[in-house]
């Protein structure tokens, strides 16, 4: 279920310009460190933008076993749950403003 689209535009106020420009565009990944694990593979990418971080495990033919994101202190909308349809584009749409204003 997506969270209510008049919930989200009172939080996107009090968001960062990276933060609202990853959450529309996406992250811009980079790669911090990796390293074997076992018989699996870890590696550490960074968001060169808004500073996520995300801990990927992989076996040894390439296939993604699990991620683990670390956010950003402000990134998350604690209790609101997945963020889509006319929610989505309240951030969009605030990430364009913070674009225009910048």
């Amino acid at each position: 279920m997506s969270a209510p689209a008049s919930r989200i535009r009172a939080l996107v106020k009090e968001m960062e310009a990276p933060h609202l420009q990853c959450r529309d565009y996406g992250h811009g990944w980079r790669p911090v460190t990796a390293y074997r694990e076992g018989r699996t593979y870890v590696r550490v990418l960074s968001c060169a933008n808004c500073g996520t971080e995300k801990k990927q495990r992989l076996s040894s033919y390439g296939e993604v076993l699990s991620n683990r994101m670390s956010y950003p202190e402000g990134y998350l909308f604690k209790g609101v749950g997945r963020i889509t349809g006319e929610a989505k584009n309240v951030v969009r749409l605030a990430s364009l403003a913070a674009e225009i204003d910048a």
